[in-house]
């Protein structure tokens, strides 16, 4: 997969997002806990417009060079917000409340059974590490990258401006 198709993914994966947390929010009012709909909506809709914005970055080989490997790993990583986004969804009819406790809180819901409560905790508990690996790759990148902002040390324009001097 090249950088620029690996950033096209995102993109599409944003844009599904955002359509899907779109069409969710018709449905908010006709579930057992709108409050918790409401969270997978906001959810979707915010979650969605930054992966969005991270494809398009991505997409931008002259500001952000990944290897094979580091677009795998954002790509599945951004793609595991839409784990914990359908788990919400889910969690609208279920009521669980162990992993969202203050949502749960607010809707007035009294805990799902056990599974339901496993299902909900698990896909955020890997969904969220593995945002943060995404997440965590492209920002090394960014800033301490082949083509970053290299925070540690002389960037390459520096590196070129004292070339020049000298």
């Amino acid at each position: 997969m090249t950088q620029h198709r690996a950033g096209l993914q995102i993109i599409a994966s944003g844009a599904g997002l955002l359509f899907m947390g779109l069409l969710w929010g018709l449905n908010v009012p006709n579930t057992p806990f709108p409050r918790l709909a409401l969270t997978a909506h906001i959810g979707a809709m915010t979650e969605g417009s930054m992966i969005l914005a991270t494809g398009l970055l991505v997409k931008q080989t002259d500001i952000l060079e990944l290897s094979s490997l580091q677009q795998t790993v954002v790509v599945w990583g951004i793609n595991a917000a839409w784990v914990s986004i359908l788990s919400e969804v889910i969690n609208s009819y279920w009521g669980a409340k162990d992993m969202l406790p203050i949502a749960a809180l607010q809707a007035r819901a009294n805990g799902g059974a056990t599974w339901q409560e496993a299902i909900v905790s698990i896909s955020h508990l890997v969904a969220g590490p593995a945002m943060i690996v995404g997440f965590g790759t492209l920002i090394y990148e960014l800033f301490m990258g082949r083509k970053g902002l290299n925070v540690m040390g002389k960037s390459e324009e520096t590196d070129i401006a004292s070339k020049k001097v000298h």
